[in-house]
C-alpha cells in the first residue's frame, strides 16, 4: 500500500530530528479504493499520555486509577502472558486512523486543507 509521511521539520541549530514526533501518514490502496489519513506518534507516549488523563478523570470522580503503562504491561505479561496480543504489542496508542472510502470524501479533504493552507500562510500565487 502507498504511502506518504508529512512532518514538520524541527532541524533547529543543535537539535537533532525526532523520529517520534507527530506526524500524518497519508495511505491509499490502489486496487481497493480508500484513502487512509492517519495522525501518529510515538506509541509509548502516547499510551502514557492517555493514561494519564484518564487517571485524571478518575482522580477528579474520586474513583480508583488504573495502572501506568509500565505497571500494566508487568501486570499483562504476568497474567495473559508473552504470547497473548497484549504481551507481544504491549501497552501502545499510536495515534488515530480515518478511512476515506467515498472520492468525494477524499475530495472533501483536499479542499479543507487547501483552505487551512491559504488561511495560514496565504494563497499560492
Amino acid at each position: 500500500m502507498p504511502a506518504e509521511k508529512i512532518q514538520t521539520s524541527q532541524n533547529w541549530p543543535g537539535r537533532p530530528a525526532d523520529p517520534a514526533a507527530p506526524h500524518v501518514r497519508v495511505s491509499w490502496g490502489a486496487d481497493h479504493g480508500y484513502v487512509q489519513v492517519a495522525s501518529l506518534f510515538d506509541g509509548a507516549h502516547g499510551a502514557t499520555v492517555l493514561l494519564d488523563t484518564v487517571n485524571g478523570w478518575l482522580r477528579a470522580a474520586e474513583l480508583p486509577e488504573v495502572p501506568g503503562r509500565e505497571e500494566m504491561e508487568r501486570l499483562i505479561l504476568e497474567k495473559a502472558g508473552p504470547d497473548s496480543l497484549p504481551g507481544q504489542f504491549g501497552v501502545n496508542f499510536d495515534g488515530f486512523h480515518v478511512t476515506l472510502e467515498e472520492r468525494r470524501d477524499s475530495n472533501r479533504l483536499i479542499q479543507a486543507i487547501k483552505r487551512a493552507r491559504d488561511g495560514a500562510f496565504g494563497r499560492d500565487e
